[in-house]
């Protein structure tokens, strides 16, 4: 249809054919190719304004809909006009025409670009101004609903305004009418989130002083406005009130006081009051830290504010518990108790929050009030009213959740602990409601309890198997209640003691089968995979015989797997869950399963062959091949391997890694099952997975071989010669080579070797592995990392091998020592380090010693390394032999020239020994290190000197601590460094010697992070990133202490940046550069192991001013801010900043690069930006970050238009894309 019919049919007196001529323009406005000129633009935007006076209301509603549509499509003037007589219309229109001429006027706000708002808001805000207050209550409401939305969407726009609009609107605030003064609230809020500073200050004073004014005559309806505004201005500004709290808080609390017993008028100053109180904790969660008890006792005295209803229980809870179930059963259900003007339910509502806002936002101060706050919680358990009994249950699940954490949970899960039996007691009694959201919320608190407390629950499984089976079975449960329920049953199933299940398992049994069955596809999988954690509880340890009659059991078990394994039409979740409890039932109870395994086997190998289910199936036979019963596989196993293998050539790598596990389970448990074909099916996929292109994958598949050969290595032999030994020496010379896949290479070799594999005799193997070590033309050495592998693999060659065959390679590499060809020197030199660190040597001393210093004399410096390697690793292997001498030759002054080299081998050594081994030489060895350490200049030999010194702490506290401690306060400043470097080398992720010492002295060596030497403070910065890293719990009581010196490093200091003249040009030097990005680093380490005590806004504060820094402290503040965005407990910090943080990251989005700019700097101009954005992405999806107006405004008008939303576009789809799991950060 032609665009000149529509609009002459829109102006029809046929109000059908208005109708149908304005859907026919909504449809084409929908379509792409529709286009206009400027003339049919000018005459649609006039139909359109007019037909939102229609007398037919249906023709209003789809104008109203043209409109968005129409606005992204016509010009700026026409727009301007549309916005003119909308605003005439609603200014000077009749009423029933006002209400759909505002919100045309707001749809029409909403969809105009940034870009062409200008010269529309700045017009239209002058003439709101002047009609607020001048008009009818009922325009002066509809131009607040629409000032308010300019205020969101334009907040620059408005920038030259702001003061007028302070000026009219806070009158407005004391408005007669509620209406008004709803919205003056709403624009005030929205007004302050651009205020200047200034303007701030001049709000929040005249909000104070009219509370002040309203509380001093009990006002309630001012002080309920003036909190209302207050609360507005909290939750979009809230880090701006941080100074003026100490004004806010206690005023807002008086005004509580005052309200309390005021009667039924005063609930909405107590819910707003509690509501302002919440929004301050939120936003300002380090300025209220000192009203935080004032706050605790308010929100305590709250959540029980209930005038209209009396209950005992609030006096002594503790009797009430003590109840008996029956007398649970009986008693009244208060949860029919109604009454339509009782407002009190929101003022417990409130107070809930406020305390919840408090476990969140302080979670330092949760230890401290734990006490107070859980029994007051439980007591409200009771409460009347559904909807403030879900928040009680919510706070209380955070209140748990906060023991789970690291650092503060430590100290309260035995406080948990403590309240576990009235915790449970008051949830039992909360089941014997009838309410449903009562009882799946109890459920899902129960769930919080048992994740945080694995086999917390063993003295209470008792009591609450009984309600799990009611629950199961009772008609009116719903499909919620039902998967609650059931998810508790298997996380209580899996995490606590069999012995502690086993009575109650015959009463849960049948429900969990029933359930099984149910039509519900969510409910049929939980069920299904209750029913693989039963099966697992019945006999957790198989063979061991089960303490229950399992013929009980495992014939209703199967029935209800097999009915779901064989069924065909049923959702994918029901035929995964039913082929993993298949594969857990056969595992655990195979041999009480008869001859129902026999049909079992052969449905679980056809939906291996379905491409649906088949990485499902390939995991149950992996779990059914490691079981320890003697399971009749036989027969299985053949046609299993063939898919297995065929698998193997899969593109997906989650099906090859599957497969190479339950091949690797039915090589460690059914070797006897294979045969040579078998066995040679599974080499022959193997040997295009030794490659570098998947190392993971790779470490798998020699893990396989290793299993083969153990099982049988005359036929395996044979075939790992034909088809493994070649990619795997393929593999060895690869440059990527590293961690489990080398690993996993040197433990098959050993294997072949010790069991004299056919087809590989040692020799051959050996001159294979070493020719790795050759490049083409025989002559020139390989790589170092390649050496080093080539090293480690001839080194488990001769472990496995013969006393014979060992010694005759160590003396062919001696002989090599001292060979003139530099490739053989150094290949010979790292195979003799490596099986000297396996084997003994000291016989060999008398000859191999002068051979190894020799080489400290040779002109390549390669030669020298090696050597010096050499030395120390084969010292390693017999302390007493070597280190003497080592010693000795350190401490003469004849060989000084050596000293570098000799201290290398030193600390290979030390790195290599075993505590127990240097323990006795600790004393022989500190002198001479502190010695060197003080009288080098190089840096290089301090290094190894704190490498050397941290090792031995680790050895031996007890003798090296004491020594370093007094290091610590040496007057030279590089030994105070080595002293504090020397921790860094001493922390281990594990169980050590130090843990009983270094705790209580750890605040010695990182105080340092104050010292005023650059070095020893980046030393003290790499030393807490460390201990943050691997031993979190030794911060527990210096973090506080540590935090203000490390955010004083993230600052960037301009005596440490200077200018270096290089003649034509200059060029500026930071040298306080590389320890801000320590520090930086050191953040994010504490981020990860200790975020709960931190102080997150000084975090975030420093974060904001690392956005400003040099490239690389603003990507490394990029990936901090990432984490925290996608993390639930330190987003709300990230919130409250949110406006601060946009400026900056605006600005390194929209950087401009010069003309000259060179490759690298446009490279890492591209990356800056990308991350920028990467950022903003993931902030705009905290919840609540769309109230920001600045963030906002910066999304929409930067990133969502103009020449980067493309990029932007990009890197949404980037970040919606990722699998689950990788870090967001990591996108793109």
């Amino acid at each position: 249809m032609s665009l000149s019919l529509i609009i002459d049919k829109m102006s029809s007196r046929d109000k059908d054919f208005r109708y149908m001529a304005t859907s026919d323009l909504l449809g084409e406005l929908q379509k792409d190719s529709f286009k206009m000129d400027h003339e049919s633009e000018r005459k649609l935007c006039h139909m359109i304004i007019k037909l939102l006076s229609d007398a037919a209301g249906d023709v209003q509603g789809l104008a109203v809909k043209c409109l968005p549509l129409l606005v992204r499509r016509v010009q700026t003037s026409h727009v301007d006009d549309m916005v003119d007589k909308l605003f005439q219309m609603v200014k000077n229109g009749k009423e029933e025409e006002r209400d759909i001429s505002s919100i045309g006027l707001k749809t029409v706000l909403a969809e105009v670009p940034q870009s062409a708002a200008g010269t529309t808001v700045r017009g239209l805000t002058p003439r709101l101004l002047d009609s607020i207050g001048t008009s009818t209550m009922e325009v002066t409401i509809c131009c607040l609903e629409i000032l308010h939305d300019v205020l969101q969407h334009f907040p620059a726009l408005v920038a030259g305004d702001l003061a007028n609009i302070k000026a009219k609107l806070l009158p407005e605030l004391a408005s007669p009418r509620a209406a008004v003064r709803k919205r003056a609230v709403a624009c005030v809020g929205a007004m302050c989130a651009g205020l200047p500073d200034g303007l701030h200050v001049e709000v929040v004073d005249h909000l104070i002083a009219e509370l002040e004014a309203g509380h001093a005559k009990k006002a309630e309806v001012t002080m309920t406005t003036y909190i209302q505004t207050i609360c507005a201005v909290g939750r979009v500004s809230g880090f701006r009130l941080g100074p003026h709290l100490g004004r806010i808080i206690p005023l807002v609390l008086k005004c509580a006081a005052q309200a309390t017993g005021a009667g039924d008028t005063s609930t909405e100053v107590e819910e707003h009051c509690l509501q302002a109180c919440e929004a301050l904790v939120t936003r300002c969660p380090s300025e209220v830290t000192p009203f935080i008890p004032d706050l605790l006792d308010l929100g305590l005295r709250y959540v029980k504010h209930d005038p209209n209803y009396a209950d005992d229980e609030d006096e002594d809870y503790q009797d009430n518990y003590d109840m008996d179930e029956d007398e649970d059963e009986d008693e009244d259900d208060d949860g029919d108790y109604s009454d339509d003007d009782d407002t009190s339910w929101k003022v417990r509502r409130a107070a809930a929050k406020l305390l919840a806002a408090i476990i969140v936002s302080k979670p330092d101060a949760v230890p401290a009030i734990f006490d107070k706050l859980c029994p007051a919680l439980l007591v409200r358990f009771s409460e009347r009213e559904e909807s403030v009994k879900a928040d009680v249950f919510a706070t209380m699940r955070l209140l748990v959740q906060s023991a789970a954490s690291t650092g503060a949970g430590a100290s309260l899960k035995p406080l948990v602990v403590q309240q576990l039996p009235a915790t449970v007691t008051a949830l039992r009694r909360q089941l014997a409601q009838r309410s449903i959201k009562t009882r799946s919320g109890v459920f899902v608190l129960l769930r919080e309890l048992v994740t945080t407390l694995p086999g917390g629950l063993s003295d209470h499984v008792a009591v609450l198997m009984p309600v799990v089976d009611k629950a199961l079975r009772d008609r009116t449960s719903t499909s919620a209640l039902r998967l609650e329920v059931l998810g508790f049953l298997r996380l209580v199933l899996d995490s606590h003691e069999p012995a502690v299940l086993h009575p109650h398992l015959k009463l849960v049994a049948p429900p969990v089968v029933a359930a099984a069955g149910d039509r519900y596809y969510k409910i049929a999988a939980e069920a299904l995979r209750v029913c693989g954690s039963l099966s697992h509880a019945l006999r957790p340890e198989p063979p061991t015989a089960s303490p229950l009659p399992l013929g009980d059991f495992v014939p209703a078990l199967y029935d209800a797997v097999s009915v779901r394994l064989a069924a065909l039409d049923q959702d994918q979740e029901v035929k995964e869950a039913s082929i993993s409890t298949m594969g857990v039932l056969v595992a655990s109870l195979g041999d009480a399963l008869g001859d129902k395994l026999s049909s079992a086997l052969p449905v679980l190998l056809d939906r291996l062959r379905n491409e649906i289910t088949r990485l499902t199936a390939v995991r149950a036979f992996e779990t059914i091949a490691a079981s320890p019963l003697d399971l009749p596989l036989a027969d299985t196993i053949p046609p299993l391997l063939t898919e297995l293998c065929s698998y193997l050539r899969k593109t997906s790598r989650g099906l090859r890694l599957a497969s190479l596990l339950a091949l690797g389970e039915i090589a460690r448990h059914h070797a006897a099952a294979l045969g040579a074909e078998e066995m040679k099916a599974i080499f022959v996929e193997l040997a295009p997975i030794i490659a570098d292109r998947d190392l993971q994958l790779a470490s798998q598949a020699l893990t396989l071989c290793l299993k083969l050969v153990e099982a049988d290595a005359a036929v395996a032999g044979p075939l790992v010669a034909e088809h493994a030994m070649g990619p795997l020496v393929v593999l060895l010379a690869s440059p990527l080579l590293q961690g489990a896949a080398i690993a996993r290479m040197e433990d098959l070799l050993r294997a072949v070797a010790a069991r004299k594999a056919a087809s590989l005799p040692f020799q051959s193997v050996l001159q294979q592995v070493l020719a790795v070590a050759q490049k083409a033309d025989g002559a020139a050495s390989a790589g170092k990392h390649t050496l080093e592998s080539v090293a480690l693999c001839v080194a488990a060659l001769c472990e496995g091998a013969t006393d014979d065959e060992s010694r005759g390679t160590v003396e062919e590499f001696m002989r090599g020592v001292s060979s003139a060809d530099q490739s053989t020197q150094l290949l010979s030199l790292y195979c003799l380090g490596q099986i000297g660190r396996q084997t003994d040597l000291a016989h060999h001393k008398p000859a191999l010693l002068p051979a190894l210093t020799a080489t400290f004399d040779s002109p390549s410096e390669e030669v020298r390394t090696a050597g010096a390697f050499a030395l120390g690793a084969i010292a390693s292997g017999n302390v007493s032999a070597y280190l003497p001498e080592i010693v000795s030759r350190v401490g003469d002054a004849g060989h000084a020239a050596q000293h570098y080299l000799l201290l290398q081998a030193l600390k290979e050594l030390i790195l290599s020994a075993k505590d127990e081994a240097l323990a006795p030489h600790v004393a022989a060895i500190l002198p001479l290190l502190f010695t060197q350490a003080e009288g080098t200049a190089e840096e290089g030999v301090r290094t190894v000197v704190s490498e050397c010194l941290g090792k031995l702490l680790a050895a031996a506290p007890a003798a090296v601590l004491p020594a370093l401690r007094e290091r610590l306060s040496h007057e030279a400043a590089p030994m105070r460094a080595v002293a504090v470097a020397s921790l860094r080398f001493a922390i281990v992720d594990g169980p050590s010697p130090l843990d009983a010492r270094l705790p209580e002295v750890i605040v010695d060596f990182l105080g340092h992070l104050s010292d005023e030497t650059l070095k020893v403070r980046h030393a003290s910065l790499l030393a807490l990133s460390c201990v943050a890293h691997n031993k979190p719990a030794y911060l527990s009581a210096s973090l506080p202490s540590l935090l203000g010196p490390l955010y004083e490093e993230t600052a960037k200091k301009a005596e440490l940046v200077h200018q270096v003249d290089l003649g034509p040009f200059k060029h500026t030097v930071d040298d306080g550069l590389e320890l801000r990005k320590a520090a930086f680093e050191c953040m994010d380490t504490l981020l990860d192991a200790c975020g709960d005590r931190l102080e997150l806004p000084r975090f975030v504060e420093r974060l904001i001013a690392g956005l400003t820094d040099d490239y690389d402290i603003k990507m490394q503040c990029h990936l901090i801010l990432c984490k925290m965005a996608t993390r639930p407990n330190t987003a709300p910090a990230l919130l409250a900043l949110l406006d601060q943080i946009c400026e900056p990251l605006r600005k390194s989005v929209v950087a401009k690069l010069k003309d000259n700019a060179v490759k690298q700097e446009i490279e890492r101009h591209d990356e800056l930006v990308r991350s920028g954005m990467r950022v903003s992405c993931l902030l705009a999806r905290i919840p609540g970050a769309e109230g920001h107006v600045k963030f906002d405004q910066y999304v929409r008008g930067t990133l969502k238009q103009g020449p980067l939303a493309p990029r932007y576009e990009a890197i949404l789809a980037e970040v919606d894309g990722a699998d689950d799991g990788v870090d967001p950060m990591m996108v793109g």
